[in-house]
């Protein structure tokens, strides 16, 4: 039998599991410049991720537009309208990439680099990169990584698929082999 110690104690737990998880999708959709939304559509309540906001230039106090608002912000607003009648003739979710139009005509910016560990708790670095490079083919990519990650992948017989800068490093170390990685694509 379980008491209530050890029903708050797995509440706990379990709370503290969702806000890790929330604050590795926030740093994800910051690093990747890409935003996301949920849309109830009987109430038409939209929620919109910080860096949706941050790339639609829509001040966090406005709170997230309506569905047909936000259709409009699209340069191609009927491209989400047939996905959204789609799922809901259907139910079966959907991604759509679409353009959106900001009030101050600034367009969404570029990624040269992504820096990540090559071990991560949640999501493997390679398998980060790999999702990024799906949908970004040009992203450059550049590893952290400690000589227990690298071996561990030697020894599963992965490739890296990119530099890797190890741990512990400098500023400059650091700096340089960015700079390294940049070079190599642009020169």
């Amino acid at each position: 039998m379980t008491t209530d110690d050890e029903l708050r104690a797995r509440l706990a737990l379990a709370e503290e599991a969702r806000r890790a998880a929330d604050a590795a999708l926030k740093e994800s959709e910051r690093l990747a410049a890409i935003g996301s939304w949920t849309w109830l559509p009987g109430p038409d309540a939209v929620t919109w991720s910080e860096e949706m906001f941050r790339i639609a230039g829509r001040d966090q106090q406005r709170g997230a537009p309506s569905f047909a608002e936000q259709s409009s912000m699209y340069s191609e607003p009927q491209v989400l309208r047939d996905a959204v009648d789609e799922m809901v003739r259907t139910g079966e979710t959907f991604e759509v990439e679409v353009e959106l139009e900001r009030p101050d005509g600034e367009q969404g910016g570029r990624i040269d680099l992504l820096l990540t560990e090559m071990a991560l708790p949640a999501l493997a670095g390679q398998e980060l990169a790999s999702r990024l490079r799906s949908a970004r083919p040009d992203l450059r990519v550049l590893f952290i990584a400690d000589s227990s990650s690298i071996k561990s992948y030697e020894r599963r017989g992965e490739q890296n698929a990119a530099p890797v800068v190890r741990k512990p490093f400098t500023r400059l170390e650091l700096s340089r082999r960015v700079r390294d990685v940049l070079d190599e694509v642009d020169g």
